[in-house]
């Protein structure tokens, strides 16, 4: 960001639509939102865990890099 010039850096809408999209269909194959935890919201949702191992997250973040950010 500092050597593009830019104040901030920000997901596209559509890229954070595509994921949680793909977080959802993920988690519909766990036991996590299945049962009461506290993974799991008042509306249902999963919103702590990642659908995967840790090194899937790295790897994923590698590979798409700055695809998808608006900076200005």
């Amino acid at each position: 960001v500092k050597n593009r010039g830019c104040r901030t850096i920000e997901v596209s809408p559509k890229k954070v639509t595509q994921y949680l999209q793909w977080i959802d269909k993920q988690f519909s194959k766990y036991v996590w939102n299945s049962c009461n935890s506290w993974y799991v919201n008042n509306g249902g949702k999963n919103v702590s865990l990642f659908p995967g191992f840790h090194y899937y997250y790295t790897e994923m973040l590698h590979r798409h890099g700055f695809r998808g950010f608006i900076f200005s």
